[in-house]
């Protein structure tokens, strides 16, 4: 996802309470904070409240379009489903 304000579309998220540990490997997972920045955004549940979460959003518009190239190279698909096991 891109900060940018006025761009862009609603997209579903997934929302967990993770610790400050799980957080603290997220961020390095993530590339927080050079490849991507995380901050607190409103977010709108199915039941139409409100919460507030971490979402992380990319610093760079090139690296995201680079990473679309190849996935699209590889065939890989943006919207995957994911099965329960």
């Amino acid at each position: 996802m891109h900060d940018m304000e006025g761009e862009g579309e609603q997209v579903t998220v997934e929302v967990y309470d993770v610790t400050t540990e799980t957080f603290q490997h997220l961020d390095l997972l993530e590339g927080q904070p050079d490849f991507y920045k995380r901050k607190v955004i409103p977010i709108s549940m199915h039941d139409w409240s409100t919460t507030y979460a971490w979402v992380y959003f990319i610093q760079n518009r090139e690296l995201d379009y680079y990473a679309e190239l190849w996935d699209t190279y590889l065939g890989h698909e943006r919207d995957r489903t994911y099965v329960l096991k």
